[in-house]
């Protein structure tokens, strides 16, 4: 940054011999001094004052300023535009007083032909008024000083001789507090600091910490023993600080820091209102600006301005959604945001939105993520992706955009190809919960999010031009943000079938009951003890993959093994994986040449045998069959498909929570399903009219099929109920 402050004074003589004997002619006479304060103050100032007839806003005149050693004189006559004031004009208290009627307001503006410059007009409290300024017709000064300040983007170079101890731009929101660091340059060797710190009081409150002002970020000399302390510094007034350090450990070599380090901060709660700034700088009243380096040396120190501005408080708002055709939102999202080199975290809600209230108006970078954990790899990956993966390989069917290529590229190699497959079969059959690991060996998440722009970028680029889109970045704000959107891919979700179980999103799915689609038939029992139940699939079309899974009490049966019967290249040990009480499997035709499934023929068979001491019956149950066929997939909604007692019995319908009776000489016995922490009452009635039911007994749920015998004593002429507390009745 570079900065220069101006003094310029202005006087409007009036053309009258009579007064101002040796005037040619009306016009205005600038003069004053100048105060480089660049580091670089070598280097001549130039700049140029344009004069506007406020009113009609025409150009008055120009005028280019240069100055010689801190001085410049010149005269600028107005055009005849400008309307000289008349003989009814009087002086008085060495003032100009106009006659309101004749003169128009005066608008000045200064410019540089350095693109990379700006001019503010600052008053004489080093208050920012703005780019220009009005010298009104009301009663005007006959001596006008006016305060010009330079601001340029041009950083301060590193090959600058002079040791330099300069404050740096803030900017902040009403009421906030602000930190204002002051940066060295050339700073080697220092032993000493001397200065009085100024600012505007209007709009900025100097923060305390006690009796002394809230100091931080200095540079540690050992732990805990920073450079600068708050004792360095002394509470001149309340826009004035002045500050005096002196090296004690080390004087003759004093201290070294790299350029644009911060040597202090200081802290100061904004005061004013969004649009004002003011200036805070290094001055020389009371107490002059020294850098003193240890050799004792003569040396000349620079310094430069700073502007501290209030800015309205910015919002900064997206959503995350998936990018497939539902588009649905993306709930528990961790998005990040990252300004100054400070970082914000915030999660989307439940309908995928997310927004930061910022205090600054500095550039953003967000970030969009979930760590492995959250969420399941699983969720949204079935066989029907494998398929869609393998046409793609073998180019039968190539995917059309960015997220299918995304999304298949699980092991995030920036390749889709057969590893991707392994690795979703593993994660759809249980095996792992996974697709890959960094090079620490650390899982990695399931998702991806990218820029929602992402989406319109060709298949061909979906991994060379990835990077643009891993961050949303904003140079700078200068309004609210409200469309900073995230697409978030789910790997191994080619289809874009994942739905958020948290959302209040309504969405449909193509589902079915599981009888129309698989099914299994009733267990039979052969002469060897085997427990055996058929699978069966209803479809038309020719199968390229099947998936599903099946659940029992591990206490009651063990798997004993799955024989294929139509599934071409089908291995259990491949395509299915078994664990305690449920076994799932995943099959695909490699080739991508269909089976032809004949509907009056199992498709497999599930042969398992009873444990030893198996007292109860259990559920076989299948939870979400899906067939994959050439025109795509067919899912279907969990069903109870089959039952199995070791003693047989009444086998009762499914539905209801009673799933079978057993009479023996004894009594009768219900076997009933539960759900583990809930509590079941037993209740009986002698007659159904009276609506009088008296509880038996109650039995706290296993989440097994639960049994209660009733001795033949106390079941003559009863009925029977089971009811969940809080919940069903049968």
């Amino acid at each position: 940054m570079r900065v220069i402050l101006l003094t310029i004074f202005f006087s409007i003589l009036k053309a009258n011999s009579a007064i101002f004997p040796g005037v040619p002619e009306p016009g205005m006479i600038l003069s004053g001094d100048v105060y480089d304060q660049r580091l670089n103050s070598s280097a001549p100032i130039s700049f140029s004052l344009k004069f506007f007839d406020k009113v009609n806003g025409n150009q008055l005149s120009s005028m280019i300023i240069n100055h010689d050693n801190g001085k410049f004189h010149a005269n600028l006559p107005f055009e005849s535009s400008f309307q000289i004031p008349s003989q009814n004009d009087i002086f008085a208290d060495n003032a100009l007083i106009p006659n309101v009627g004749n003169t128009h307001p005066i608008t000045i503006t200064a410019s540089s032909a350095d693109e990379h410059s700006k001019f503010y007009f600052l008053d004489d409290s080093n208050r920012v008024i703005g780019t220009e300024i009005t010298l009104s017709n009301e009663r005007l000064p006959r001596i006008l000083p006016l305060y010009i300040k330079l601001v340029s983007n041009v950083k301060p170079s590193s090959d600058q001789t002079n040791p330099a101890l300069y404050p740096t731009d803030a900017t902040g929101i009403p009421k906030a507090q602000v930190k204002v660091p002051f940066l060295v340059n050339n700073f080697q060797g220092i032993s000493g600091i001397q200065t009085t710190i100024t600012w505007d009081e209007s709009v900025m409150q100097l923060v305390l910490d006690g009796d002394n002002p809230k100091v931080t970020d200095s540079p540690e000399i050992m732990p805990n023993f920073p450079i600068i302390l708050p004792n360095h510094f002394s509470i001149h007034s309340s826009n004035q600080l002045t500050m005096v350090w002196d090296e004690s450990i080390d004087p003759e070599n004093g201290r070294s820091l790299e350029d644009e380090s911060v040597l202090f901060a200081l802290h100061f709660t904004l005061v004013g209102n969004a649009g004002e700034s003011g200036v805070i700088r290094l001055s020389d009243d009371p107490t002059p600006f020294k850098l003193a380096p240890g050799s004792g040396e003569d040396i000349v120190e620079s310094t430069q301005w700073a502007n501290v501005t209030l800015i309205k408080e910015f919002t900064v708002s997206g959503n995350v959604t998936m990018g497939a055709a539902n588009n649905l939102p993306v709930s528990g999202v961790t998005v990040t945001l990252n300004q100054d080199g400070s970082e914000s975290h915030t999660m989307s809600d439940v309908n995928g939105k997310y927004s930061f209230n910022l205090a600054s108006g500095a550039g953003i970078e967000l970030t969009a993520g979930r760590a492995h954990g959250e969420g399941k790899a699983s969720t949204g990956v079935d066989v029907a992706d494998i398929v869609a993966m393998r046409k793609h390989i073998l180019a039968r069917v190539r995917f059309e955009n960015a997220r299918e290529m995304l999304s298949a590229d699980t092991n995030r190699d920036a390749s889709v190809d057969v590893a991707d497959i392994v690795a979703m079969r593993k994660v759809i059959l249980a095996r792992t919960d996974y697709f890959s690991e960094d090079s620490g060996g650390n899982k990695e998440s399931c998702w991806r999010f990218v820029d929602g722009d992402y989406l319109s970028v060709e298949v061909d680029n979906a991994f060379s031009e990835l990077p643009k889109y891993e961050s949303i970045i904003f140079s700078s704000l200068e309004s609210d943000v409200s469309g900073a959107d995230f697409t978030g891919i789910k790997l191994g979700d080619v289809n874009g079938d994942w739905y958020d179980a948290n959302s209040t999103t309504l969405f449909s799915r193509n589902t079915m009951n599981s009888r129309g689609l698989l099914s299994l038939s009733a267990a039979r029992v052969s002469y060897d003890g085997t427990v055996s139940v058929d699978l069966n699939a209803n479809t038309s079309e020719e199968l390229l993959g099947m998936q599903f899974k099946l659940n029992w009490d591990g206490q009651v049966l063990r798997l004993k093994g799955i024989e294929d019967h139509q599934l071409r290249s089908y291995s259990q040990q491949i395509h299915s994986h078994r664990q305690d009480g449920s076994v799932q499997v995943a099959w695909d035709d490699a080739l991508l040449s269909g089976v032809d499934v004949a509907g009056n023929k199992a498709v497999m068979t599930v042969h398992f045998t009873q444990q030893p001491e198996a007292d109860r019956g259990t559920n076989i149950q299948l939870t979400h069959p899906l067939l994959v066929g050439p025109e795509g997939s067919q899912k279907a909604t969990m069903g109870l498909a089959s039952y199995y007692h070791p003693k047989g019995g009444l086998i009762l319908s499914s539905r209801g929570l009673i799933r079978s009776l057993h009479r023996s000489e004894d009594g009768l016995s219900i076997e009933f399903e539960t759900r583990n922490g809930m509590s079941y009452v037993v209740e009986r009635a002698y007659d159904l009219s009276s609506g009088q039911w008296e509880a038996i007994t109650t039995i706290k749920g296993s989440g097994r099929q639960e049994v209660f015998d009733i001795p033949k004593t106390k079941q003559a002429e009863a009925y029977l109920r089971v009811r969940e507390v809080n919940g069903a009745v049968e």
